[in-house]
């Protein structure tokens, strides 16, 4: 089933056909982010409150369901004591970045 498919069984239940949307895009998140090399892993997507029962919410709760990967611990932890040692490098890096580019991601920094 494709990702149009699953928006469009929600339209029962959610009434705003833009929670509709910003749901498709935190799917289409989710899968990028289960792709990457993270010490999570997420499983469930929920969404809550009033971007259920009304056309034009404030806002939109979103909540997520993950897993822990045991097998990347040790390495996530050894990258986070690197991160954490070279911060003002890091900071310096994404100042310089973003001089030159419209919007600095982590893969523009790897």
């Amino acid at each position: 089933m494709s990702l149009q498919e699953k928006i469009q069984q929600l339209k029962p239940v959610i009434k705003s056909s833009e929670v509709l949307r910003g749901l498709g895009y935190v799917i289409n998140r989710v899968e990028e982010f289960n792709k990457k090399d993270f010490p999570f892993k997420i499983t469930e997507i929920g969404i809550g409150g009033s971007s259920i029962r009304v056309v034009n919410p404030r806002d939109i709760d979103i909540l997520i369901k993950a897993y822990g990967v045991k097998s990347k611990w040790k390495e996530w932890n050894e990258f986070k004591k690197i991160l954490y040692s070279n911060w003002y490098n890091l900071g310096k890096l994404i100042s310089d970045l973003s001089k030159s580019e419209k919007r600095v991601t982590i893969d523009k920094l790897i």
